[in-house]
C-alpha cells in the first residue's frame, strides 16, 4: 500500500524510494561487517565501537525473540536480515505503478 502514497512516475517518488533503498543496503552492509567482526576477539575498537552503537539496538530486538542456543550460537541475526530484506524489497517496489 506504500506504492499508492508515492506515485512511481514522479521524480520525488524515485528519489525517496532510492534513498530508502540505499540506506537499507548500507545498513545491511554495516550489519554484515559487525557480525563478521564478532568472530575476531582482538578487532580494533575504533571500528567495532561505532558499528556496535549503530547495529546493536536493531540486533537486540531479535536477540530478545531468539535466545542464543547453547549459550554461544546466536541465530537472531538471521531473523534480523530477513526483516531487513523485507523492508528492502518493499522499498524497491515503492516506485511501482498500481493497476
Amino acid at each position: 500500500n506504500f506504492a499508492a502514497i508515492i506515485p512511481g512516475d514522479s521524480v520525488a517518488g524515485l528519489v525517496v524510494s532510492n534513498g530508502i533503498l540505499n540506506f537499507l543496503n548500507i545498513y545491511n552492509t554495516m550489519l554484515i561487517v559487525r557480525l563478521v567482526l564478532t568472530w575476531f576477539p582482538n578487532a580494533p575498537p575504533v571500528v567495532v565501537s561505532p558499528l556496535s552503537t549503530l547495529c546493536d539496538p536493531y540486533l537486540n530486538i531479535f536477540r530478545g525473540i531468539i535466545p542464543p542456543l547453547g549459550g554461544s550460537l546466536d541465530l537472531s541475526p538471521i531473523l534480523a536480515f530477513l526483516v531487513l530484506n523485507a523492508f528492502s524489497s518493499t522499498a524497491a517496489a515503492l516506485p511501482a505503478e498500481l493497476p
